[in-house]
């Protein structure tokens, strides 16, 4: 048997309660873990299997995503059977530092449990303060692919560079300052238009995810005092390199995404931009 779920990194007794879900029905009922079952004759067993995991944006941060696997003993005579411990385990931080593990496949070593030594939970906090390396073809391994889904978090350290460039850069009076701004905004027309506007998934989801927050960055650097219109040209670069992504037939969205009402108030106040700012009237319709 192999069974999931969630625990807190700095907390590995915890366990996040009803985040699991095993489809999207509206009126599905989450649960604590997930369970399921593989039977298999050779050494690579395969537990091809989709879940989905909601998680409150104060936990996503420090998730740890464990797994458990059990070997399942029958009564002889009798179809019934019981789970006995568990004699090893996988884990994975889900993100690091507010930046989410990349979408893909993910090869994680598996620690085998010793029976009579330690605890589960003594084993989970080793595993975690080991400074762990790539598992080699020796390892035992578990494969696992994941996909985020959020317009809370983002995988791409560029965009969630650009989203937290007030926290991680401050004021830009600083040559280094302009220098690490206009590295972020050269490198975001780079960022996939699917990370910034829509995402669709195996469960049929659409939805605008960091369009408004990316603009407010933007007119944010624009009006930041200090820049003297050092970083109009790139802010305009990636300005455009959003107003292009209206037209593209592919990332077409029902909903009047890019309109001055669909954005607060406190997300318009670009009065104070650049005076050599000539193309002021485009930058607020572009929003």
């Amino acid at each position: 048997m192999v069974s999931a779920e969630v625990r807190l990194a700095n907390r590995p007794d915890t366990v996040v309660e009803k985040c699991f879900f095993r489809g999207t029905g509206p009126t599905e009922e989450a649960g604590s873990n997930y369970e399921s079952y593989v039977v298999g004759n050779s050494n690579e067993l395969l537990w091809n299997e989709r879940f989905k995991l909601c998680l409150p944006e104060d936990t996503a941060a420090k998730a740890l995503l464990v797994f458990k696997f059990t070997t399942m003993r029958s009564f002889t005579g009798s179809d019934s059977s019981e789970a006995e411990p568990p004699v090893g385990f996988a884990a994975m931080n889900l993100s690091k530092e507010g930046l989410f593990t990349n979408d893909g496949e993910h090869r994680l070593k598996i620690r085998r449990i010793e029976p009579g030594t330690l605890t589960f939970d003594q084993h989970l906090t080793n595993y975690i303060l080991e400074d762990t390396v790539p598992p080699i073809p020796s390892d035992a391994t578990f494969c696992v692919e994941t996909f985020l889904c959020s317009t809370q978090f983002t995988e791409d350290n560029t965009l969630h560079s650009l989203l937290h460039w007030k926290q991680d850069i401050g004021q830009l009076n600083s040559e280094e300052s302009k220098f690490k701004m206009k590295e972020i905004l050269r490198k975001f027309t780079f960022v996939s238009e699917i990370e910034i506007l829509k995402v669709s998934t195996i469960w049929s989801i659409s939805n605008v995810k960091f369009l408004p927050e990316v603009l407010d960055a933007l007119f944010g650097i624009l009006v930041e005092g200090g820049t003297r219109g050092e970083l109009d040209d790139y802010v305009y670069r990636s300005l455009v390199y959003v107003l292009i992504m209206e037209s593209d037939r592919f990332l077409s969205l029902s909903i009047p995404f890019l309109t001055l009402d669909a954005l607060p108030t406190s997300k318009r106040n670009w009065k104070n931009t650049s005076p050599n700012n000539s193309i002021g009237p485009l930058s607020q319709r572009a929003c």
